[in-house]
């Protein structure tokens, strides 16, 4: 038989103000301790969440079903209080109303190790990458006691180490370090909105990717870790800083077999591609790096493929900006001039140039740009 509402009330009144003697005597006169269905709170929850043992133990005499131990259980989870926790495990509870993530939010390191040994799940929902990458000391502590004898955890590290990465998070990536996460481990990423899981990567590829100069030199990129492949990586923000130190660490500027440059031939897609979509940041951003890059000795020997991707990003630039970059590209020797005639000398680029500014791409390609090759017309069409 059920309690009242108000007898539920006053036990439980009783237990979280742990007035062990005068539960006991509640017990004693044959009273039940079972709560009313709609009180809308349990004694045994209650004294499980304050961690009164002597109580818990008490209560647990009486027979409580399956629902309440376990969600006493939880409750003892979340208040860090082991040796309760224990005491329910030992009285049949299960960890099927543990939270996953509020265990990493309990106040004590130990608890979190009894609940992976009774079976809470640690890897859906990524519980202590959040717990990371929020700042949770207690879950940096249970990380460096146990990644390198479980998985989950190896991994759940790495996702907030790139996390953290992209998010300039300093202080967290260096503790991250120090306990023994990896930038190296491949692991799916986390998106910002709930923790999406995304495509595998490495806290050093999203450094080189969205992080700043700063974070890539604390992650430490060395000279095994494929420098030219994070190179690469960098042409989204096109920050030169990170490109040098790359540069630096065993990447090379002009790397292909032709001699030239996949990172100056990226940053002409990209720029096309940046302008296209309306990103016009990063296409400036991608300009600046174009010329700097061609400064710092980079080469662009296209194929006849690269030719048509960079003339169609090409097709989103002012005709100034088009002869700008053949006049610092032929002074910066980065490309020949018989690719930028080729460049500009497609149909449909002699077609807009010899409407506009010829004269002054003339200057820069010589007269020769605007000469059709067999098949081409020598007037604009109409």
């Amino acid at each position: 038989m059920t309690l009242s509402i108000k007898d539920t009330d006053e036990l439980c009144r009783l237990c979280q103000e742990g007035m062990f003697i005068e539960v006991q005597e509640w017990v004693k006169s044959g009273k039940d301790a079972a709560p009313h269905p709609d009180a809308g709170q349990d004694p045994l929850c209650i004294a499980a969440g304050k961690g009164f043992h002597s109580l818990v133990k008490l209560l647990c005499t009486l027979g409580p079903n399956q629902s309440t131990l376990d969600k006493a259980l939880a409750a003892a989870v979340a208040g860090g209080n082991l040796e309760t926790a224990k005491l329910l495990l030992q009285n049949g509870a299960t960890v099927v109303a543990v939270d996953a993530e509020a265990v990493f939010k309990a106040p004590n390191v130990e608890i979190v190790g009894l609940c992976m040994e009774a079976g809470v799940d640690l890897s859906t929902g990524t519980p202590l990458a959040r717990e990371l990458i929020n700042g949770s000391d207690l879950a940096l502590k249970f990380f460096e006691r146990w990644h390198t004898e479980i998985k989950t955890v190896r991994d759940q590290g790495a996702m907030a180490l790139i996390y953290l990465a992209k998010d300039d998070e300093e202080h967290r990536v260096t503790s991250l370090i120090h306990a023994g996460a990896s930038p190296r481990r491949r692991v799916p990423s986390l998106g910002p909105q709930n923790y999406e899981i995304g495509l595998p990567c490495t806290a050093l590829e999203e450094a080189a990717r969205h992080g700043t100069f700063k974070m890539l030199l604390r992650l430490g990129v060395r000279k095994t870790d494929d420098p030219q492949g994070l190179l690469l990586e960098t042409c989204w923000d096109f920050d030169i800083a990170k490109m040098k130190h790359l540069l630096s660490r065993g990447a090379k500027l002009n790397d292909l077999d032709n001699g030239g440059s996949s990172l100056l031939q990226k940053c002409l897609r990209e720029m096309g591609t940046f302008n296209h979509v309306g990103l016009y940041q990063q296409a400036n951003a991608a300009w600046d790096a174009i010329i700097k890059l061609a400064e710092m000795g980079a080469r662009w020997v296209p194929d006849a493929s690269e030719l048509f991707t960079v003339r169609c990003g090409f097709g989103y630039l002012d005709s100034s900006d088009c002869i700008k970059f053949a006049a610092i590209m032929l002074k910066e020797k980065a490309v020949d001039r018989a690719t930028l005639i080729k460049l500009f000398g497609s149909p449909k680029m002699r077609e807009r140039f010899m409407s506009y500014n010829k004269e002054k791409l003339e200057s820069v390609l010589g007269e020769q740009w605007w000469k059709p090759r067999r098949g081409q017309r020598n007037e604009p069409s109409k």
